[in-house]
């Protein structure tokens, strides 16, 4: 019976995962390696992080702060820009936005951070 029981709590487990899929999108600072360069220190903590679920991308911040996000498409047109009041957590959502490759910058904490993703 505890079997069952434990395999049932797994399979909410795996399910609310999958309903609730975010995928991170790597970010790096300025000229600073990209996060996937094997020169890249692993023991540095980023302040920004940022996921895209669907068409809403979701950034992160280790503390309050001002911020915007600019998303630019392949042909490095600005496609959304938005400046937000300071937050922990800002969202932008890019309904709009067709498929295909997009570059996400966000500037905060005085610092511009940027990250690719693709729009499915």
């Amino acid at each position: 019976m505890k079997a069952k029981h434990l395999l049932s709590l797994l399979f909410l487990a795996l399910l609310s995962t999958l309903s609730y899929a975010n995928d991170d999108i790597p970010l790096r600072q300025g000229n600073l390696p990209n996060p996937g360069d094997p020169t890249n220190p692993r023991s540095i903590e980023i302040p920004v992080t940022a996921s895209i679920d669907g068409q809403v991308v979701t950034v992160s911040f280790s503390e309050l702060t001002e911020s915007q996000i600019v998303v630019t498409d392949s042909a490095e047109l600005t496609v959304y820009n938005h400046i937000y009041a300071p937050a922990c957590s800002v969202q932008a959502n890019l309904n709009s936005l067709p498929s295909g490759s997009y570059t996400l910058h966000i500037y905060a904490f005085g610092v511009w951070w940027y990250g690719d993703f693709v729009l499915q």
